[in-house]
């Protein structure tokens, strides 16, 4: 079922630094991930999380949306609209599809079922309308990001080099952000997102702000990505004037961007994967299963791309021995030992890896107190079918079980029925799920 999370956060941080900083901030999140009718996108609901973070963190009251229809998102903007008429500083993100169509941008929803240029103005979000429906208030700052620069799906009736966003009036005291440059295209690997929230973190200028981040992604991806602002803003603004005051939040360690003692963001180099992490006792594991392209020895279940969106690849165990990234690896069968014994014992412990939502009923004892968050995507014997998405998971460890001349190791096994995480072993070249551990 799509939610519509309406969030309203006001941290303040001390009593003193309450009344040094009484302005008042508001800002929309929205990340769409899971859509209907095209192509399902793996980071943008990390992308809102991120931002709806650090936003918390500079006293931003945030209205958070995931994965919304066309209602939601115009009932999140109403509101928006409605709370940011006495605030200093607006500002809007939005993470997901957008397109433009004769030179008009339009955000995408979820449910959006787009066929033709009535169905697509109809069925989406144009967002010139809404930014021009911020008033001029001598007082506020307005900021839209939009991390929206993805392929045009839909060119079969727009103008063949309709590509990316189309830039935008800008009104007064308005700053306008996107990704990428006007007709250009942005990958979907969360680049922009952790860049610009890192930036956001500094106490400096916001007009620093945007051109640091756009000089970092620009030398992160060798030129092949450029974000661009428009400003009519001529006041000096800090999004961060107590910087010194504030306790950081989230910590970048190890290449981990931490957001809190437990969860955290890494990011595959190779790919510019994003993977959630999670810290269970004193281990870190990727909390989603892997998904780089090995180039031979996996595959995804059914063939079907949606499924590696959710579940990532499946390995032969070859394949799988070297996938991970660098500073992580497969782990071994005692290092799963440790998970385990952690969660305390193997007879219970996998209640507690288990997600709550996506296994078949009656998903026995799921409560993910570990923040593991395994889910059942079957496995792809070594005869080349596929079997048992929604009902088991099976993921491979580096340890040979020392029989059949070294051709089958210890695997893990999940089920929907019990909570129990069992061991067992399989042939090499079947291919299972991989969770990499930190070095």
């Amino acid at each position: 079922m799509n939610k519509l999370i309406f969030i309203l956060f006001i941290l303040l941080f001390s009593s003193n630094l309450h009344s040094q900083n009484t302005e008042k901030r508001v800002a929309l999140v929205i990340g769409n991930t899971n859509y209907k009718y095209c192509n399902i996108l793996t980071h943008p609901l990390q992308d809102a999380i991120i931002m709806k973070t650090v936003l918390q963190e500079l006293n931003f009251e945030v209205i958070y949306v995931t994965d919304a229809d066309q209602v939601q998102m115009k009932n999140a903007f109403i509101l928006f609209i409605r709370r940011i008429k006495d605030a200093n500083i607006s500002l809007f993100y939005y993470s997901g599809h957008g397109m433009q169509m004769d030179g008009v941008n339009y955000l995408i929803p979820i449910d959006a079922d787009i066929t033709d240029k009535i169905s697509a103005t109809e069925n989406t979000i144009n967002i010139n309308d809404w930014i021009s429906k911020l008033e001029v208030n001598e007082k506020r700052l307005n900021i839209v990001i939009l991390d929206a620069c993805r392929n045009n799906q839909f060119k079969s009736f727009t103008k063949g080099n309709e590509i990316g966003l189309k830039p935008m009036p800008v009104p007064s005291g308005t700053i306008i952000a996107f990704a990428t440059a006007p007709d250009n295209v942005a990958q979907d690997n969360g680049l922009y997102a952790q860049t610009l929230a890192s930036e956001m973190r500094k106490n400096q200028r916001i007009d620093d702000v945007f051109r640091k981040t756009r000089k970092a992604i620009k030398n992160k991806t060798n030129g092949n990505q450029q974000p661009m602002e428009w400003m009519m803003n001529d006041e000096v603004v800090y999004l961060r004037p107590e910087a010194k005051n504030i306790q950081n939040n989230i910590t970048i360690s190890n290449d981990i961007a931490w957001v809190d003692n437990k969860f955290g963001y890494f990011t595959d180099t190779r790919d510019n994967h994003q993977y959630k992490v999670v810290k269970i006792g004193e281990q870190t594991w990727f909390a989603e299963n892997l998904a780089f392209n090995t180039g031979s020895g996996n595959s995804i279940y059914n063939n079907d791309r949606s499924n590696l969106t959710k579940y990532g690849y499946l390995y032969e165990w070859e394949a799988g021995e070297k996938a991970c990234p660098s500073g992580w690896h497969l782990p071994r069968k005692d290092e799963w030992e440790i998970l385990f014994d952690y969660l305390g014992g193997k007879d219970i412990a996998g209640g507690k890896l288990k997600a709550k939502q996506g296994w078949n009923s009656p998903n026995v004892g799921a409560n993910n107190e570990s923040g593991f968050s395994a889910l059942p995507g079957g496995w792809s014997p070594k005869n080349s079918l596929f079997d048992g998405m929604g009902a088991f998971g099976r993921w491979w460890s580096s340890t040979c079980d020392g029989f059949n001349g070294g051709k089958t190791y210890i695997r893990i096994d999940l089920y929907n029925h019990g909570v129990w995480a069992a061991f067992d072993n399989y042939w090499k070249d079947g291919s299972l799920y991989i969770r990499c551990i930190k070095d």
